[in-house]
């Protein structure tokens, strides 16, 4: 009688180690998640600063042509204004 009991008892504690090991890689696996999901959003913005980078790269030369004319603050402002308006009627 004694062994059945023992041997009932040791199938609780493998059923307890079993949840506990589910439990621990559950833990494991959100915590390798994590740095993963960081990574990956300063991928996304490093991409977006090298984009914005490229952009002003290329137009470097055209921003340099406007400023050797040295226009004024308002008609620089003239200027972004009817260029959006353009860019609106455009779309």
């Amino acid at each position: 009688m004694p062994d059945i009991y023992i041997s009932r008892a040791g199938v609780e504690n493998k059923d307890l180690d079993i949840k506990f090991t589910n439990t621990e890689l559950g833990g494991l696996k959100d915590d390798l998640a994590r740095p993963q999901q960081h990574t990956k959003i300063k991928d996304e913005g490093i991409a977006a600063l090298q984009s914005t980078i490229e952009n002003m790269q290329n137009h470097l030369a055209e921003i340099a042509e406007v400023l050797a004319v040295k226009p004024t603050a308002e008609a620089v402002q003239q200027a972004l204004a009817r260029n959006n308006s353009i860019a609106e009627a455009q779309s």
